[in-house]
């Protein structure tokens, strides 16, 4: 019985197999003759509703009689326009270069100080479009390296690191809140291997974060704050910006940052140029100020750029 039921399931499935080639090479091949194959069905339709002849001589003939096994006098088929295969390569292509109607944000940009450097990418997909309140989801990739003191030693740090959060959004006016959570992936390396340093090797956590972005004076002053946390050594990071808007360019003003984990601290006090619209992009761009519990201190820099590849245009700069 077990081997009778096989064999039924291979003669099955080589006939679906068969089916399905046949109606794809027929798909395909019809793409040269689409409009002569239009035409046709339209003179069908005409001279059915013509009151044509009725005797079914001269019925319009089925794709599926082309397919070999298929062919028979006794058998009726029904006229069915010819299947066409979804072309998945361009879909994929419009979304990753459009931005899926102005749902999909890309971003990325590079973070400097005195003892490391960190370059992050990512997305940020609206499902309900851009600005507009609902489901969430943000998609962070970053690398960089850092350098402490262990005893005697200088030691570098290397790390990498992917999260994967979804959120949703609220705004109100010109208030605009964000909050999301999710996986967050982590490795860590040191050179020279330091046994002390507990972020050593993978780890998996969970991230969440939150961005709020507020106009007292619509179109003229502004605030921000962004709060960023993984139970991966317990770190968060707080920004707190407030700004200007010079000449319809961009925002200009003050900014603080307070990073945290389990042996470091970090503060930042400087300025940022944010919403700069250049080819397409908003562009940002922050320096100051920096000293940690470490007792170094001296300059950073960082900049970013967000990008909606649409060709349609967002009415206000939203953060991102």
């Amino acid at each position: 019985m077990g081997v009778a039921l096989r064999w039924v399931c291979v003669v099955a499935v080589m006939l679906w197999g068969t089916t399905g080639a046949a109606a794809q090479f027929l798909a395909a091949d019809s793409d040269e003759n689409d409009e002569e194959l239009a035409g046709q069905l339209n003179e069908d339709g005409e001279e059915r509703e013509a009151g044509g002849n009725s005797s079914g001589d001269t019925k319009g003939e089925s794709w599926l009689s082309h397919i070999p096994f298929l062919k028979s006098p006794l058998l009726e088929l029904p006229d069915l326009p010819l299947p066409k295969l979804p072309k998945l390569g361009a879909t994929l292509v419009d979304t990753l270069r459009y931005g899926y109607g102005s749902k999909i944000v890309y971003f990325g940009g590079v973070d400097l100080w005195r003892a490391g450097l960190t370059s992050y990418g990512g997305l940020f997909y609206s499902a309900n479009g851009a600005d507009i309140d609902g489901f969430i989801f943000k998609g962070l990739i970053a690398e960089g390296v850092y350098a402490y003191r262990s005893g005697r030693r200088i030691v570098r740090g290397f790390y990498s690191l992917a999260s994967a959060m979804p959120g949703w959004r609220l705004s109100s006016g010109s208030f605009d809140v964000k909050a999301y959570a999710g996986l967050d992936l982590q490795h860590h390396r040191t050179v020279p291997n330091d046994p002390g340093n507990r972020l050593r090797g993978g780890h998996a956590g969970l991230r969440a974060g939150v961005d709020a972005w507020w106009e007292p004076v619509p179109r003229f002053v502004m605030t921000a704050a962004s709060l960023s946390a993984s139970t991966i050594g317990n770190s968060y990071r707080v920004r707190l910006a407030a700004g200007a808007r010079i000449a319809d360019w961009f925002w200009l003003g003050p900014e603080a940052e307070i990073g945290h984990d389990d042996v470091y601290r970090q503060y930042r006090i400087g300025a940022h140029l944010t919403g700069f619209r250049f080819a397409r992009l908003d562009w940002s761009l922050g320096g100051g100020y920096l000293t940690d519990n470490t007792g170094r201190s001296g300059a950073y820099g960082r900049f970013g750029i967000a990008a909606r590849l649409h060709p349609g245009e967002i009415g206000r700069f939203a953060p991102f």
